[in-house]
């Protein structure tokens, strides 16, 4: 959805009418202040200064410089960085800069240096894709689409230290603990603090969560400081609310302490918040850390990975953890020495990618993408066909020699890219490449000299490819596809197919699975001259049920099995929690299936032809108790709760917009056991809601609550229970509107 150039007039949503300080920001870049208000309307008529081209034809105007979107620090409120090849005769001829067609009118919006565009935040008050156009006389426009995101990612006041005014009820920690069934507690009188120090002081403070209690603050402020000792007012409101979650935006902020400071309550009680959070950029102010180089020499099973770095003696001593595929490992197995990071053997018990990465007091963390391969060379015993390495044993088919065929090779690219293709065949996960913003773009590598091929690995960044195909070319102009899916979804695409000639492989990308590009932070390619073997026959289920797990069935196969990398449900890759693998069976998880319909399930193993089952789920003796039952809503819907108990999904209930919270109830008629409730959410979703239950509709309690909630089914899966009345309350919207839902099923 396109972002449109206003900004809703909300209670917490705040960005400063100089929205981003540039004069602080950019000392080398003198304004004069910016006196639009970013909460201010814009005028309903702008007159576009009449430029001086419009005389000129289409063929007399010159090609402007390539505008480069800000990607790095592209928040709400903040500052954004346009880029481009500078061009001084176009930058002195610049005569209109617009945003979602609106020229801005005031000089000091915006700065223009050699090769920089600097834009006020004010004027990105939304989350979207903006619209950018640069006029210059006597050239052609320059148009791009700046991606505005809501804020960082990462809470940075997670369980740091926090200290709060004396008295207190309970302990200032419970703000920061990540868990909002605790809380801090203040004592019962106004003049309350609670402070978090962040642990090092961060550029771009960009936003922050109060989530209070029933107990608030009705008057408080925000105030940050970088040596809690002088201390700024950044925020203040005298409309604080019981029972409600206050989302500050900031323009960007350079602080290590961050201080509410409660004036006046809103109850009797005390001041009470159950989570703080405070988000930035979590890198800035921290030193960062050495780049580390996967081992490519002995990278085979049974053989301890040689990390390599540039060594930094006060990083190497600073490390706190080590990790290995988001796993903590200890320091048994591993070793540090100046320059290496040797991990011992025993972490790598199978030939696949590992993510290993690395993190020090005071320093960023760091990464590094790591291939374990098979053995390579012949049979130790070929008159033993149990050898493992025997590729006459059917049960274990030949390996990939070798290494990655890609690494540091010639690559080539779709033009107007972001980011240049060299950067996926570096073997570093700290660049990528990225394609313009845009469906059809490719990259391909150039191997050199023609090799016998069968695999090739794909790591997503999160910008991924849904469709797309892989070519290959002896000569780089004919080309023949050896794979080809419009159903992926991201992470790592490991990809096997029958053997062929090939110097050129190339990743032709039909469909964006996001409204970015298409980037990838490694393409790999791997020799092998193996076809690829038959998999093992799935076997469906004749008793799957909706609700209850389903398990598949296979003539055991321990070398399919350990091969196995990836199972899609309806062509979505599944993570390793929603499935269970053993000998003879897989069993996919009962949450998965949430309609009564035939699921498509396939399974890829490297080096095996990918097989795929159809698998009925039926709803067996269980039915929709809420099927067309009477229902209640809170007050304001604006349309009635009856539609999401109609069996219609083209109809739904419609809360109240822009008021938190808000539900709908169903009374099923008589109190019965239920183990599932089905919410099919419109896009106006409940990012935190609650399913309560209830005998009498005066007691309730709570069968499940979640605070990830999205668009789309969830099948819910709770304990069994005794209920005649079933409640959902939302708490947070995932939009601006109220809360939707399609269907309300109760099983």
């Amino acid at each position: 959805m396109k972002a449109h150039l206003r900004i809703v007039r909300k209670k917490a949503l705040i960005v400063t009418s100089t929205s981003i300080a540039l004069s602080v920001l950019l000392s080398s870049f003198p304004l004069a202040s910016v006196t639009h208000a970013a909460s201010a309307p814009h005028p309903t008529a702008i007159k576009v200064p009449l430029l001086g081209n419009q005389a000129l034809s289409a063929q007399e105007l010159l090609n402007p410089p390539k505008l480069v979107a800000d990607s790095t620090k592209n928040i709400i409120g903040r500052f954004i960085e346009i880029e481009f090849p500078d061009n001084a005769e176009w930058r002195n001829a610049i005569s209109a800069v617009m945003i979602n067609g609106y020229a801005l009118q005031d000089p000091s919006s915006y700065v223009i240096t050699s090769g920089k565009i600097l834009l006020d935040g004010a004027f990105f008050g939304g989350e979207g894709d903006y619209d950018i156009s640069i006029e210059a006389n006597g050239y052609a426009s320059a148009d791009l689409k700046q991606p505005i995101i809501s804020y960082y990612s990462q809470n940075l006041a997670l369980n740091k230290p926090v200290f709060a005014s004396a008295n207190a009820l309970q302990e200032a920690k419970n703000a920061v603990d990540g868990n909002p069934e605790t809380r801090w507690e203040s004592k019962f009188a106004d003049d309350q603090f609670i402070t978090v120090d962040l642990g090092a002081v961060y550029d771009d403070i960009t936003y922050i969560v109060l989530n209070w209690e029933n107990a608030a603050g009705k008057n408080y402020d925000i105030q940050m400081s970088e040596d809690g000792l002088t201390w700024t007012t950044v925020f203040t409101t005298y409309q604080g609310e019981p029972n409600h979650k206050d989302k500050i935006y900031l323009a960007p902020k350079k602080a290590r302490y961050v201080k509410m400071n409660g004036n006046t309550r809103a109850t009797d009680y005390g001041f009470s918040i159950r989570e703080l959070e405070v988000y930035g950029d979590a890198f800035s102010g921290i030193e960062s850390a050495p780049v580390l180089h996967a081992d490519r020499t002995e990278n085979v099973l049974g053989q301890p990975m040689d990390i390599t770095f540039a060594d930094d003696v006060e990083w190497r001593n600073a490390i706190s953890e080590v990790k290995v595929n988001d796993a903590v490992i200890s320091p048994s197995q591993y070793k540090l020495t100046a320059g290496q990071l040797t991990l011992s053997s025993t972490l790598f018990n199978e030939a696949k990618p590992y993510w290993i990465s690395v993190q020090s007091q005071g320093f960023k963390n760091t990464v590094v993408y790591q291939t374990v391969l098979t053995r390579d060379g012949g049979p130790t015993n070929p008159t033993d066909p149990t050898d493992p390495t025997d590729p006459t044993e059917p049960t274990n088919p030949p390996v990939n020699p070798g290494s990655n065929l890609a690494l540091n090779k010639q690559t080539s690219s779709s033009p107007d890219y972001h980011r240049a293709s060299s950067d996926a065949v570096d073997g570093r996960l700290d660049r990528r490449w990225e394609s313009a913003f845009a469906d059809n773009q490719w990259m391909s590598v150039d191997l050199g000299t023609k090799q016998t091929i069968n695999r090739v690995l794909l790591n997503w960044e999160n910008a991924y490819g849904k469709a797309y195909t892989i070519d290959v070319s002896v000569d780089g102009e004919t080309w023949h596809t050896v794979y080809a899916t419009d159903k992926e979804n991201g992470g790592i695409d490991n990809i096997s197919f029958s053997p062929v000639e090939a110097r050129y492989v190339k990743m032709n990308g039909i469909k964006r699975g996001t409204p970015y590009g298409f980037s990838l932070w490694e393409f790999e390619v791997y020799a092998g001259t193996a076809d690829l073997i038959d998999s093992p026959a799935l076997t469906a289920s004749t008793k799957a049920i909706i609700g209850e797990p389903v398990e598949l069935t296979f003539g055991d196969n321990s070398a399919w099995r350990a091969a196995i990398h990836a199972v899609e449900l309806d062509g979505v890759s599944l993570n390793s929690s929603q499935y269970h693998l053993e000998a003879g069976k897989i069993t996919l998880d009962a949450s998965l299936f949430i309609e009564a319909k035939a699921y498509e399930i396939s399974v890829a193993a490297t080096g095996y032809k990918n097989d795929a089952v159809s698998q009925l789920v039926t709803l067996g003796s269980y039915h929709n108790l809420a099927l067309n039952q009477s229902t209640t809503t809170s007050d304001g819907s604006l349309q009635s709760g009856s539609y999401a108990v109609d069996g219609n999904k083209a109809t739904r209930w419609e809360s109240q917009h822009g008021i938190d919270p808000q539900w709908i109830s169903v009374d099923l008629g008589e109190a019965t056991t239920i183990h599932r409730v089905v919410l099919n959410w419109e896009n106006a979703a409940a990012k935190s809601y609650r399913v309560e239950v209830s005998t009498d509709g005066v007691t309730w309690t709570t069968a499940f609550a979640t605070t990830n909630g999205r668009e789309g089914i969830a099948n819910l899966l709770i304990n069994p229970t005794n209920a005649r009345y079933v409640k959902v309350t939302g708490t947070e919207r995932t939009t601006q509107y109220g809360y939707s839902l399609f269907e309300l099923e109760v099983y």
